[in-house]
């Protein structure tokens, strides 16, 4: 070690040329990561070692993981296009239109433009005002005349100089003008070289600069000391360095995290666009699996009833199974125990539901909702909830139907179990089974991904992907990386091939640690995604379960209006005579007939609304948002 070291650059290690007196940084004793491009030397603080994002392929660059879209764009030329596109902005209108002339300046904002006399007639008309938004009376400085509408307006919805005009000038509803400090003489030091010096509200000395058409000082001073333009002011980009220019704007949301963000409209509207999902989860809104004390009791109550009892009943029927000796009871009591499985079914799914909910994540689901939805457990439940429907849904059906058959045929004695008759039960049975399972797992196979995942999960450290994004996101990322992408939609598999090919993979081949968001993980709650929009490629699949199950329940009602009819008419002749044995049958009959009643009316009251609601939400965009 020279008594008087210098430190040199990283980068000038190993890279053939000594620069050291002795040669030290040419000698291979330097820890380093990476192979071949991404190969980089570790400085004393830093021993970690891990993959990059690669710049595109016109250049040798690269950013590691913890430095992606961290607002502090330098190694990758397009790094800062590339990450605006990880989220679907909304188009604002943040800059107004000049016209200048020789006496003074004119700015045009909104809709209050040369030819739109229309546009302002449908909404409010336009008026044009001098305008000292600057608060102080600067020598050299024209006043600014604004053409703008002749009422207050919620101004969250615009950024840059548009808003700060707006602001300033008192025609916004409730947004303060975000200008605290005045320009004066030594303001912006090591800027504005060529200040003309000039004094304002004739108290302190300031300064202006030479326009096209006079002089200017529309100059936003930052809490360091830097200064900006006015349309870098409140445009969701920390231009100051020390984020005092999106501070005081009511139309910016500043994540928890350093160095994001997002317009204030965007927070609490349902989809995550902080990494740190402080705009979805903070004191306004948050989000649980079950979001209310209700749910949560009736979850609790319902599962630990369902099970309890279905439970109770499968084994009563089979203790009884041996004691049966007709082929009607066998039939009967398969079905009946299907019915009871897919009632347990769905009872273990709630009381799974109400423990995920109350006491794995409680509090923290807002926070941890990403690992929950892409987890495999999420995955199962849904199953689970799928397959018990089906279950009883289509043995009640089965059940219906072998009561109707019998009754037309007039089978009224007992038949003994034969061998077609436990085919015939066996077939039944597998056949709901296979039907049901199948059912429940067809979205999640593999080769359907296209039409069932919904999204993907990345690694929490690389904040090019916030939340869950979708394809849409995927293919606008890719276009700005590669250039020009000719397929429109790109299958998953390629989409996470190019995706790969963005990030090194010297110590892992996930390096961007990808998890799949399914067709069940839609919500919290990890059920059949029922509601669909139209765009959606899950609809046609929807749409078919919604009709079968609706078919089911109408083949089941058609079933017992026969059966009642039928029942009626046997009543009638046993008891044509006023007997106490045709009484009893009497009374027997109604009984059943209200039991029936009660069971079809609960059916539709629980799969009306839903049919209805889902082909509202598919078809009514209105409905969709409100919903």
């Amino acid at each position: 070690m020279h008594e008087r070291a210098l430190r040199i650059p990283l980068n000038w290690l190993g890279d053939g040329v000594e620069d050291c007196l002795d040669g030290v940084d040419e000698r291979d004793m330097w820890p380093s990561c990476g192979v071949g491009r991404t190969k980089r030397f570790l400085d004393l603080d830093n021993s970690y070692c891990g993959e990059v994002f690669l710049c595109s392929h016109q250049q040798a660059a690269f950013v590691q993981l913890q430095d992606l879209c961290d607002g502090k764009f330098g190694s990758c030329g397009n790094e800062k296009r590339i990450c605006d596109k990880s989220h679907l902005a909304v188009a604002t209108f943040d800059k107004p239109i000049n016209v200048e002339g020789s006496n003074r300046n004119k700015k045009f904002l909104l809709y209050c433009l040369p030819g739109l006399e229309s546009l302002q007639n449908l909404a409010n008309r336009c008026v044009h005002k001098d305008i000292d938004f600057l608060k102080s009376e600067i020598f050299g400085i024209k006043k600014l005349t604004l053409a703008l509408p002749d009422t207050k307006i919620d101004c969250d919805h615009t950024f840059g100089e548009v808003y700060l005009l707006l602001s300033c000038a008192g025609f916004c509803t409730s947004s303060p003008c975000p200008i605290r400090k005045k320009i004066e003489y030594n303001s912006c030091p090591g800027q504005h070289t060529k200040r003309i010096y000039t004094v304002a509200d004739n108290e302190f000395l300031s300064f202006v600069t030479r326009s096209r058409d006079g002089y200017k000082n529309d100059y936003f001073l930052c809490d360091n000391g830097f200064c900006i333009s006015f349309d870098q002011v409140c445009n969701l980009i920390d231009e100051c360095g020390d984020g005092s220019d999106e501070l005081s704007c009511t139309n910016v949301f500043i994540c928890d995290s350093e160095n994001q963000f997002i317009p204030m409209t965007e927070k609490c509207d349902g989809n995550i666009d902080c990494a740190d999902f402080s705009d979805e989860c903070n004191t306004q809104c948050g989000r649980q699996i079950l979001q209310n004390m209700l749910l949560k009791v009736l979850c609790w109550f319902l599962g630990v009833l369902a099970t309890a009892l279905n439970c109770v009943s499968i084994a009563k029927i089979l203790s009884q199974f041996s004691l049966k000796a007709s082929a009607e009871a066998l039939n009967n009591d398969v079905l009946i125990l299907l019915i009871h499985l897919g009632d347990l079914l769905v009872g273990i799914y709630l009381l799974g539901i109400a423990i995920i909910d109350t006491v794995v994540y409680r509090s923290n689901y807002c926070w941890e909702q990403i690992k929950w939805l892409s987890s495999h457990t999420c995955n199962y439940l849904g199953i689970l909830s799928t397959i018990g429907y089906q279950f009883s849904l289509g043995s009640v059906t089965a059940l219906s139907l072998t009561r109707v058959f019998r009754i037309r045929k007039g089978i009224v004695c007992k038949e003994d179990i034969s061998k077609n008759t436990a085919v015939s039960i066996t077939i039944k049975t597998l056949s709901i089974l296979a039907v049901s399972f199948a059912g429940a797992v067809v979205p999640l196979m593999p080769h359907l991904e296209d039409f069932f995942v919904n999204g993907m999960t990345y690694d929490p450290l690389i904040k090019l992907f916030i939340g869950s994004p979708g394809k849409r996101i995927h293919m606008n990322i890719l276009q700005e990386y590669y250039g020009k992408v000719k397929e429109k939609d790109l299958t998953w598999r390629v989409i996470n091939d190019l995706i790969d090919d963005m990030f090194s993979s010297d110590y892992t081949d996930n390096a961007v640690g990808r998890k799949k968001l399914e067709f069940y993980d839609n919500e919290g709650v990890c059920l059949f995604k029922f509601f669909v929009t139209a765009d959606d490629p899950q609809r046609i699949y929807v749409w078919i379960a919604l009709t079968v199950n609706m078919t089911l329940l109408g083949i089941v009602s058609a079933c017992y209006v026969l059966i009642s009819v039928y029942a009626k008419s046997s009543s009638r002749v046993l008891t044509k005579e006023n007997t106490p044995t045709g009484e009893k049958i009497r009374r027997r009959n109604n009984k059943l007939q209200r039991k029936i009643t009660l069971i079809i009316a609960t059916d539709l009251i629980c799969w009306l609304p839903i049919t209805i609601a889902a082909h509202n939400y598919s078809v009514l965009p209105t409905f969709s948002e409100y919903f």
